[in-house]
């Protein structure tokens, strides 16, 4: 159970770890670009770690990170050139902020850097716990901001007569949204924390006894 630990909110990459931010606020104007980008990067980051796990076992130490950083970049570098050939309004949308996955992915196998005592089994299972809470976080601010924005989801629209508030499509909205969601994710994780805490202690109090 120990290696599962990370399964928390304490893990979380974007409101914890607070890596990609950059990604969250470029690519949350649109649900569809936000569900685009997402799914990008969570191939990226899965094959690229399956690839890492593998060439660890024949490659030295001092060079696994090298090896890692051409292994993503190749990666990101095919991403671009599929997004752009058959998902061009999306890849317009994000410009320059498509290859910066680059930085978020590397950061990421950093973060959870792979050893050889991780199975293959957990390490995919890591890496789509990391990849399915990213493209959840995009999901949930695309559709907030979009919604209260604009007045649509996934460019169908909702309300008629609605006034969207134009604040939410702009770098402050985005910067507002991510801090309330930020807010609320910290709570709930003290607040797991110090159940946890309140556990422990009633432990050691009954074996005291």
């Amino acid at each position: 159970m120990s290696k599962l630990n990370f399964l928390t909110i304490k893990k979380s990459p974007i409101f914890i770890l607070t890596l990609g931010l950059m990604l969250v606020l470029a690519a949350t104007t649109n649900v569809i670009t936000a569900l685009t980008l997402g799914i990008a990067t969570a191939l990226i980051i899965i094959i690229s770690g399956v690839l890492i796990f593998i060439l660890q076992r024949f490659i030295p130490e001092n060079l696994l990170f090298s090896c890692s950083v051409i292994i993503v970049a190749a990666l990101v570098s095919m991403a671009v050139i599929v997004m752009n050939a058959y998902f061009a309004i999306s890849a317009e949308s994000l410009g320059v902020y498509l290859p910066l996955t680059f930085i978020f992915c590397i950061r990421l196998i950093i973060e959870t850097k792979t050893d050889n005592k991780k199975s293959l089994k957990f390490l995919l299972f890591e890496n789509l716990y990391y990849s399915g809470i990213f493209i959840l976080t995009l999901f949930v601010l695309a559709s907030v901001r979009e919604i209260l924005g604009a007045g649509t989801f996934a460019n169908i629209q909702l309300f008629g007569g609605f006034v969207p508030l134009s604040i939410i499509m702009l770098p402050a909205g985005a910067f507002l949204c991510v801090a309330l969601l930020m807010a609320g994710v910290v709570s709930i994780k003290n607040y797991m924390a110090s159940k946890s805490k309140g556990s422990t202690n009633k432990s050691v109090i009954y074996i005291e006894k």
